[in-house]
């Protein structure tokens, strides 16, 4: 099974409204984690950045428009995922893990359709499993005993050290959580796994931003093919007929 454990830090509330300034996942497959990354990207210029989501996330707007063009990362992610999936194969997609699974999951389906992606469901499939859905499971089971289901609060209840409010930290200890329930689930060992990244050394190398340079031409690149679509497109208005007027 190939699982994605993903976690993001946004500008709000709203994928809609708001942008992503950090993507961090890590890729698991059949119980080996064999990459991880963390990136940094700027909003887009159209997306909301409220004030109260920049102090939860210790950033300021200067620091996160210094962020590399959120095109560049989505290309660098994109071709991240794609390294372990069979995109012929339809059913070759990753199960995304994470805590409130669907506030990223929405999120980051803004983000592919701002980049001109329609299709993460080619990637990711939309069935998610969530921590918070998890928890609630062994909370009515007995199992688990927490005041909420703050990510903080059940690193707490298994005795796990957290530093929220920056994904990578997320990722790690969603990691963590996500195999201890495994192991609770089979009736096997109750102490908490470490998150070590990949097995293999020199495999899954943390994803890096791109050089000024390699984002200008990207960007460039990008512009180009965006120019075409829309001479492309606008051609294809002047020539088409238009079946009503055709009939009179």
């Amino acid at each position: 099974m190939k699982l994605l454990f993903l976690d993001l830090e946004t500008t709000g509330l709203d994928p809609k409204k708001n942008g992503i300034i950090q993507i961090a996942g890590a890729i698991e497959i059949d119980g080996k984690i064999k990459e991880h990354f963390n990136l940094e990207v700027a909003p887009f210029a159209e997306d909301v950045i409220d004030n109260k989501a920049l102090a939860i996330n210790k950033k300021t707007k200067d620091e996160i428009m210094g962020f590399s063009h959120p095109r560049v990362v989505y290309r660098s992610l994109v071709q991240l995922l794609e390294r372990h999936v069979n995109k012929r194969d339809r059913k070759d997609k990753y199960y995304m893990v994470g805590q409130n699974t669907k506030f990223d999951y929405d999120f980051l389906n803004e983000w592919f359709k701002k980049n001109g992606n329609k299709y993460i469901y080619g990637l990711i499939h939309f069935h998610l499993i969530d921590l918070i859905a998890l928890t609630t499971a062994f909370k009515l089971a007995g199992k688990v005993d927490t005041p909420d289901m703050k990510l903080g609060t059940i690193a707490k209840h298994f005795n796990m050290v957290f530093d929220a409010h920056d994904a990578l930290n997320d990722v790690r200890m969603t990691w963590a959580i996500f195999h201890k329930y495994i192991d609770m689930i089979r009736g096997g060992d109750s102490v908490a796994k470490t998150y070590t990244g990949p097995a293999q050394e020199g495999e899954g190398k943390e994803q890096q931003s791109q050089s000024p340079d390699q984002e200008r031409k990207v960007i460039s690149e990008q512009k180009q093919k965006d120019n075409m679509q829309t001479q492309y497109d606008s051609e294809n208005r002047s020539h088409s007929v238009n079946p009503v007027s055709q009939e009179k």
